[in-house]
């Protein structure tokens, strides 16, 4: 079947009826029997096991346009809870963040840190929503209630106290609901808690439509708790929550009753948890699907760039509006085909863009709203009318364009400079890049094409953040002002191409070999060493993994680390290694028929990917999955390098694993792009979609890492420039965006004027655990504990950590940092922590201070610790030595060979550790600051210290 060609000859309404279909025929069922599909020597399940957490993902239907409907979806972004629910929940923009309900638009603009510094405030939403304001249609919706006031009407009945005096504001309330329409709700929880009780009875109303609809959450007691219809004084219906802050729509079929009297009863008479009950938009319609907030009937994902997304919200096949925004851009672009548009609500003061006051009725281009310490500005089309109507702006437009858009300004008297760029409005926007080896860089381009709505200017006013700008080698033509955001202070720059270059100065597969340095308090054992290894491969020899894609692959990773520094120490546990890993991940690599772990399957549309059995922390829904399958390309990578025949024959599988996190093909459509990774905030995304109310969010930077570093080496082995080029770039853009971000270390290496976070987060904490697009917080997901809130940040230790050395006084400090924090005052031992997390910990001292790591583990052997034993020590020790031979990283320094690393020790002395892959001797370029100062020989096949003599 020709779907390309087939959907240009079916209409909007049955291309998204036949979509099930579409997707059935072409595809099978997604649960159905699997079958074997090879790949290489290696294979996968052509279709997932039928699961809960599968079951799940694919109950969720998303509403796409014809021309996005056959493309892999991109679910681990900030704006995918569009693709999870019939109404998106927040989509973090930044700075402006933007969602929708059967109204229309709604747009936040935060501003100002909370009393606790770990978000802005995000304040009340300004919305652009569709009206009708002709004779309404014979069997349109009727509202019964929208509870959008603020007390209970005089004739309604109210006992008890749990309702408190009128609906709750959402926006005020401590706890927040999910999926309301308007700003208002009814709850039996704020007032008072679980335990509050009361009934409330509406006035009554006559059936007169086929259906009620109306919105539902919070606890699931169906008898003590519920909302109930009541007809001739018998209860008909009644619903109740999930135990959830999340709504959820209900419909009831009254046809049997119209004409009737009837009456709505909300009802609370529980207690304890979960004892309470919410509802809203109670309407009375036609259509047998639940009725929306507003004119609008559904929202439908039009499309989306690389930090850019446009939503459609329709009414009719024909009446719809496009909703353009992305990252960075202050502004949310609004083009309506045949529907009207208001902006409810009121401003403290209106101008137009020269800061003139105006009032309505007013015709022109700009309106200026200032709304306490927001101000909005309305940018039209010339000779709209702007009227007010009610307790909102409608905006009649004179000609045949018909579009608002919204700006977000620093201040009023900024509005000419956001008018210059308002019109041009982007409609895709894309991200290249090249990993320029000999200069040491990932030089990247990002490219924004746009359309004029007015004039002819197509220049778009692109924001940037530290990560962008204040260490890279970028000429961003910055413009005045600037905007305050979550993450530090974002510039703007017009334009429709920038070029940012960001260092990368290659990485090594495996640390070489530690050698013995004369002089030092704690020089290295090779006796010891060779002892841990011996003693950890006894112990893992034919012993089971993990069965999951966690904790399974962490196992085999280790092994697989073990054998590689196995063979650079000559022991000949390497051998034993080799074929332990090769077991393991040739297991995972190939499907069984009948097995229930240790495989992949293939997912069909529209959640397109390839996922490993057995799931682990939501990765079967997408979650984690940089994080777990970066643990497979890392170690294939290893395994690949001394095994090349084994990497040729699984290279398919291990691509299409890597793939599934971090795409680098365009053309490959059975994956999203870059599903992990959000380019314009730096970083990966470990939510497999964005939640409601908080977006998506990222807790552990180190394995994010780790799983760029495999996507780099694994390209490396497998002489893939493509795999290398998109490695280095995310582990070039996104270590920038964890000193930034999770660190702020700039604010310690220049001071406060330099800080991202706020003074009242920066005074109590040094890192953030958890970076969401709402906030961020000083926890984790698993624990409270000081060494987890820091160490989630500083593993696994191998090279693709060695980020966190680039400035070694900051790594002490931040060390020490953790250990005050973990004894609350009073610093705690590092074994204290345990030999696991300890261990982690001295790895990342150890970039500080090697000679330090190597006194800790020195008593912790002699004192038989266990942090100083085989069972946790033996990486630290082998990586502690290895650095403490060779000096710290000279960060200026690269060569021609990406999988390397230059050295500079106390002395001054360099040293290039080089691995060529190649069959022949290379001849290597040595660079500083960008400029060649020699050239060295690297033997073939193997990983070499070479002194650098200038």
């Amino acid at each position: 079947m020709d779907i390309g060609h087939s959907l240009l000859d079916i209409g909007y309404s049955k291309f998204i009826y036949l979509l099930p279909a579409i997707f059935f025929l072409v595809l099978g069922s997604p649960l159905s029997a699997a079958d074997v599909v090879p790949a290489g020597k290696g294979s996968y399940a052509s279709a997932p096991p039928g699961e809960k957490e599968v079951n799940e993902l694919f109950a969720k239907k998303p509403n796409l346009e014809p021309e996005v409907a056959t493309l892999p979806l991109p679910t681990n972004d900030w704006w995918t809870t569009q693709l999870m629910e019939a109404w998106p929940g927040k989509m973090w923009a930044t700075p402006a963040t933007i969602s929708a309900n059967g109204a229309g638009v709604r747009i936040w603009y935060p501003v100002g840190w909370n009393q606790g510094g770990t978000e802005m405030e995000q304040g009340e939403p300004l919305e652009v929503v569709a009206v009708n304001r002709g004779p309404a249609a014979p069997d349109a919706d009727i509202v019964i209630c929208d509870f959008e006031f603020d007390a209970w009407p005089a004739d309604w009945k109210v006992t008890g106290t749990g309702w408190g005096k009128g609906p709750v504001v959402n926006a005020n309330a401590r706890d927040k609901a999910n999926g309301i329409a308007g700003q208002r709700y009814a709850n039996s929880f704020p007032a008072e808690g679980d335990r509050g009780q009361g009934d409330i009875l509406s006035s009554p109303f006559t059936i007169q439509r086929d259906y009620i609809s109306i919105l539902v959450g919070g606890g699931g007691d169906g008898k003590k708790a519920r909302i109930a219809l009541e007809i001739d004084g018998k209860e008909i219906y009644s619903e109740s929550g999930k135990n959830s802050w999340d709504f959820s729509s209900r419909l009831w079929d009254v046809k049997a009753y119209k004409g009737k009297p009837a009456r709505i009863h909300l009802i609370d008479q529980t207690g304890g948890g979960w004892g309470w009950v919410a509802v809203d938009q109670v309407v009375q319609t036609n259509s047998s699907q639940p009725a929306s907030a507003g004119l609008f009937k559904s929202c439908s994902t039009k499309s989306w760039g690389d930090w850019t997304q446009v939503m459609r919200l329709r009414t009719e096949p024909e009446k719809y509006i496009d909703a353009t925004y992305g990252h960075g851009l202050p502004y949310v672009w609004i083009e309506s085909k045949n529907v009207d548009l208001s902006v409810p609500g009121t401003a403290d003061a209106m101008t137009d863009a020269a800061g003139k006051a105006v009032k309505l009725p007013y015709t022109g281009d700009a309106l200026v709203l200032a709304r306490g310490p927001r101000t909005f500005a309305l940018f039209a089309p010339e000779k709209t009318e702007f009227v007010q109507v009610g307790g909102g702006i409608d905006l009649k437009f004179s000609g045949k364009d018909r579009f608002v858009v919204v700006a977000l300004l620093p201040d009023a008297k900024s509005a000419p400079v956001f008018q210059k760029y308002a019109y041009a409005v982007p409609r895709d926007t894309k991200l290249t890049y090249k990993y320029e080896r000999d200069v040491g860089e990932v030089v990247t381009t990002w490219t924004i094409t746009a359309d004029a709505l007015r004039g002819t200017s197509r220049e778009v006013l692109q924001g940037w953040l530290p990560h962008h700008y204040r260490t890279t080698r970028q000429k961003l033509p910055f413009v005045e002002p600037a905007f305050a955001t979550l993450r530090g202070k974002m510039r703007l720059a017009p334009g429709n191409t920038f070029e940012i270059a960001w260092p990368f100065k290659g990485l090594l597969p495996v640390m070489p070999a530690p050698k013995v340095v004369e002089g030092l308090p704690n020089p290295y054992q090779p006796a010891r060493m060779a002892e841990f290894i011996q003693k950890w491969t006894a112990e893992k020899s034919g012993k089971k993994y993990g069965d999951d894609t966690y904790w399974g692959a962490k196992d085999f990773l280790v092994m697989a680390e073990m054998m590689a520094m196995s063979r650079q120490l000559k022991l000949p546990e390497a051998d034993k290694l080799h074929e332990m890993t090769k077991t393991c991940l040739t297991d995972w690599l190939t499907y069984t028929p009948g097995e229930n772990a240790h495989y992949f399957a293939k997912y069909p549309l529209p959640w397109s990917g390839l996922v490993g059995f057995k799931t682990s922390y939501g990765s079967g829904g997408f979650t984690d999955n940089h994080f777990h399958y970066g643990y497979f390309t890392l170690a294939g990578a290893l395994l690949a390098m001394e095994d090349p025949k084994w990497g040729a024959d699984f290279a398919p599988m291990l691509k299409m694993v890597a793939k599934q996190y971090a795409n680098w093909d365009r053309k490959d459509k059975d994956f999203p792009w870059m599903r992990c990774f959000d380019p314009w905030n730096g970083h990966c995304y470990a939510g497999g979609g964005s939640n409601r109310e908080d977006g998506n969010n990222q807790e552990s930077s180190s394995e994010s890492m780790g799983g760029w570093t495999g996507l780099f080496l694994l390209g490396c082995v497998l002489k893939d420039q493509d795999m290398i080029d998109a490695g280095a770039m995310g582990w070039a853009i996104e270590s920038e965006a964890v000193a930034e971000y999770w660190n702020d270390y700039y604010a310690w290496k220049i001071g406060p004027e330099a800080s991202n976070y706020s003074p009242n987060y920066k005074n109590k904490h040094s890192i953030v655990s958890v970076l969401r697009d709402r906030d961020i917080g000083y926890w984790t997901w698993f624990s409270g504990d000081a060494i987890h809130i820091y160490g989630i940040q500083w593993l696994p230790m191998w090279t693709s950590l060695q980020y966190l050395g680039k400035d070694p006084a900051f790594a002490t400090w931040q060390v020490d940092n953790m250990l005050k924090a973990q004894g609350k005052g009073t610093p705690v031992t590092f074994s204290k922590l345990g030999d696991d997390w300890g261990n982690i910990a001295v790895g990342y001292a150890m970039f500080g201070d090697p000679a330090r790591a190597a006194k800790i583990l020195d008593e912790a052997y002699a004192a038989n610790d266990k942090l100083g034993q085989f069972g946790r020590a033996t990486l630290t020790y082998y990586y502690t030595h290895s650095l403490q031979s060779l000096g710290q990283i000279a960060w200026n320094c690269s060569t021609s060979i990406p999988t390397s690393t230059v050295f500079r020790d106390a002395k001054g002395k360099y040293t290039a550790v080089i691995y060529n892959s190649d069959s022949k001797d290379a001849q290597v370029g040595i660079f500083r600051d960008g400029k060649k100062i020699g050239t060295v020989t690297a033997p073939a096949g193997t990983l070499s210290r070479i002194p650098v003599n200038e």
